[in-house]
């Protein structure tokens, strides 16, 4: 799905499906000094395992008043041109409710002024275009070939058709009227009608680091956003919140990372593990970032939930890691 990224990439659990179940904010840069030592303990979420714990069904975002939070469910009939396995992508609410069941194969959100304002949908043939308070808002039909969906200035939908990897159409829809606006057969990737695709800016200079260099010298990575910083080895992490710091397990070290959740891998074949930034281990095999992309200015917009799979559940958590949302992650008998 759209936004489930940076660097997750520990045990996935195979398959999705939707079986809904109705049961540590994120750190911020102080400059509290250095605590000692200690060793990773357990969360407060992973006091109980992930299957045991309650969900607090609320995805409100104070970003936007209405919100649809994208998940996954894997079809099992194949068609004449998506076989069977392939995602398809359904929506729930900020109260965690299933509004659109899962039929879309791609997806898009519009924005304006850095806002999510509306969600468009893929079908085979059509674009379903929705507003976040789960009205749809209209159906735009089209060509079976179309493969992309992109919405920009919260007015354009942008559809490419592709082959080996790269656009060979474009067509781009009024989003008001459902009217082919412009339609490229000989695809160019700056055209006078749309100008060229947005360049992502520069990344901003961290901030954190006079935190970790008064921390000692060892904390050479500083992850601000994440909240911690970390050793050359990624073995010792400075949560930038309180000062701690912590240690892996002995033949752990980091390699990746979402929000405040690390990943640890062991060098020794043991099962991964996922800690807070504060050293807490948390009872899931696989969390990541949702994001949703800006296709005008570029910009990456984190949402303060993350998707995550632990003890046959699949679902959103907070920063505390504390279910939202939750669903069943099997969905064949085989799993």
């Amino acid at each position: 799905m759209k936004g489930l990224g940076c660097l997750a990439v520990l045990l996935l659990l195979c398959g999705c499906a939707l079986s809904p179940d109705t049961s540590l904010p994120s750190p911020s840069a102080s400059t509290a000094p250095p605590t000692s030592t200690t060793e990773p303990t357990a969360s407060p979420a992973a006091d109980l395992l992930p299957a045991q714990q309650d969900v607090i069904p609320d995805l409100s975002w104070d970003l936007t008043e209405h919100m649809l939070w994208a998940v996954d469910e894997r079809a099992t009939v194949g068609g004449a041109y998506e076989p069977a396995g392939v995602n398809r992508t359904g929506f729930v609410n900020e109260k965690a409710e299933l509004v659109i069941p899962p039929k879309y194969l791609n997806y898009d959100y519009c924005f304006a002024d850095g806002i999510p304002t509306r969600l468009v949908g893929r079908l085979q043939g059509s674009f379903e275009v929705w507003q976040l308070d789960g009205t749809l808002e209209k159906v735009i039909e089209t060509n079976d070939d179309a493969y992309s969906v992109r919405c920009s200035q919260n007015s354009l939908l942008i559809s490419e058709e592709y082959t080996e990897g790269m656009p060979v159409s474009r067509t781009i829809y009024s989003l008001d009227t459902g009217e082919v606006l412009h339609h490229w057969t000989d695809f160019v990737f700056e055209d006078p009608a749309y100008g060229p695709w947005p360049a992502y800016g520069a990344a901003e200079a961290p901030s954190g680091t006079e935190i970790a260099a008064a921390a000692g010298g060892e904390f050479v990575e500083t992850f601000p956003d994440n909240g911690f910083a970390t050793n050359e080895e990624r073995t010792r992490f400075l949560n930038l919140a309180s000062g701690k710091i912590w240690d892996a397990p002995e033949n752990y070290f980091m390699n990746g990372w979402a929000g405040p959740f690390l990943f640890l891998y062991s060098s020794q074949g043991l099962p991964s593990r996922i800690y807070t930034n504060a050293g807490e281990l948390t009872g899931y095999s696989y969390v990541t970032d949702f994001i949703l992309d800006d296709f005008d200015s570029g910009d990456d917009i984190t949402a303060p939930y993350y998707w995550a799979d632990g003890g046959g559940y699949q679902g959103y958590i907070d920063a505390d890691g504390r279910w939202r949302y939750r669903e069943n992650a099997y969905y064949f008998l085989e799993d």
